[in-house]
């Protein structure tokens, strides 16, 4: 089998490494202490550390010769700009804790532009529904180089937990990842995000349809994350856990995210794990929730990063679309009567005190009423 470039053969004591420092480990070790002391998350400086391995795995003198040839390496591989600017953030941070002019500088490259891909809600409730599918091979883990345990249907439920919570809170993964048992508010029915992509504390609403998994999921816990890492301590009842990242990581949820889609058939490019985030906006966005009140549910600093979901939404011109006559008569008439269904909701009408509002549904038909209210004076 090739070894691939971009996983590289980083060595863990990095003493057969050929390169002028005579201790890499303690290199490694003085670089943590930097981002550390510099106020870099946990899960930041563990990414930094993974990406100078695999850098000095190529590049055991860090010349500029020698990065741009295993840039040029990965390039060839098809790995994307996104995961060389990862590298490329990691080299300037480098570059800073060893005051080397050209390597602070290093140039980043512009992301390639795709289209933000988002799920069906069928494909949401298939994908979260998937009864466990048992395997009799060890499966391998990237991350660790190593191949493991066939899936344990414990583990399964537990992504069934994280998925469930992403899709119905519009959460980042990283932040779904390090919530603490502590982070759960019942009471208010939040979840209270204190590790978050813009470094600023926020909430998250718990779906009513998920606050009894959760509840489920907590009574399995002995530790305080949420969803601690196979690999990292002891967290989960019955289940010795040595080593590695306390939390689970960007491979884990990646992986298993891509093995459910390929299970049920879903191969439409550009789904990611975010897919969950992308929907969750476009949903509020064809459910006409403003776009203030998506931003502070995405906890976006900016509008602006809140106004590139409008264009996910696809509601509003297939309305429009089903309007045209020719459209309308091919259009199955139980389609039309919910769109009627759906037209009346939207003014929310129940909700008004100046009315009496009655509506009454069956599979074929639809009732509704009205009255203004007589107002005394």
């Amino acid at each position: 089998m090739k070894t691939r470039v971009r996983d590289g053969n980083p060595s863990k004591d990095f003493s057969s490494l050929d390169c002028p420092e005579r201790n890499l480990s303690r290199l490694v070790e003085e670089f943590k202490v930097y981002l550390l002391n510099n106020d870099r998350k946990i899960r930041t400086v563990y990414r930094h550390l993974k990406n100078l391995e695999r850098v000095l795995a190529y590049c055991p003198n860090f010349s500029k010769e020698e990065i741009e040839a295993y840039f040029t390496s990965l390039k060839e591989q098809g790995c994307k700009n996104t995961y060389l600017n990862s590298l490329t953030s990691t080299i300037r941070q480098y570059g800073h804790f060893k005051n080397d002019q050209d390597l602070k500088v290093w140039k980043f490259r512009k992301k390639e532009q795709f289209s933000k891909a988002t799920m069906s809600d069928e494909e949401i409730e298939s994908f979260l529904n998937l009864q466990f599918q048992k395997s009799t091979k060890p499966y391998y883990d990237r991350r660790t180089n190593a191949y493991h345990e066939p899936f344990l249907f414990k583990r399964w439920r537990i992504w069934n937990a994280f998925f469930s919570i992403m899709a119905f809170s519009g959460m980042r993964p990283g932040e779904v990842a390090a919530l603490r048992v502590g982070d759960i508010d019942f009471g208010r029915q939040v979840f209270v995000i204190r590790d978050s992509k813009t470094n600023t504390p926020g909430i998250a609403p718990i779906a009513p349809n998920v606050i009894e998994l959760v509840k489920k999921h907590i009574e399995g816990l002995t530790g305080e994350y949420l969803f601690p890492s196979p690999e990292g301590g002891k967290s989960w009842k019955g289940k010795d856990m040595d080593g590695g990242e306390p939390i689970l990581n960007s491979n884990a949820w990646h992986d298993h995210f891509h093995k459910r889609l390929k299970i049920l058939g879903i191969k439409r490019t550009n789904l990611t794990v975010y897919s969950f985030r992308h929907s969750y906006a476009t949903r509020l966005l064809e459910s006409n929730v403003s776009l203030f009140h998506v931003k502070k549910l995405l906890r976006h600093n900016d509008l602006r990063s809140t106004l590139v979901y409008e264009h996910l939404t696809t509601k509003d011109l297939i309305d429009a679309v089903q309007k045209l006559p020719l459209v309308r008569r091919g259009t199955h008439p139980k389609t039309i009567l919910q769109a009627i269904v759906e037209l009346i909701k939207s003014f929310k009408i129940e909700e008004d005190v100046r009315f009496n509002y009655k509506i009454e549904e069956n599979e074929n038909s639809v009732r509704f009423e009205v009255h203004i209210k007589e107002v005394h004076t």
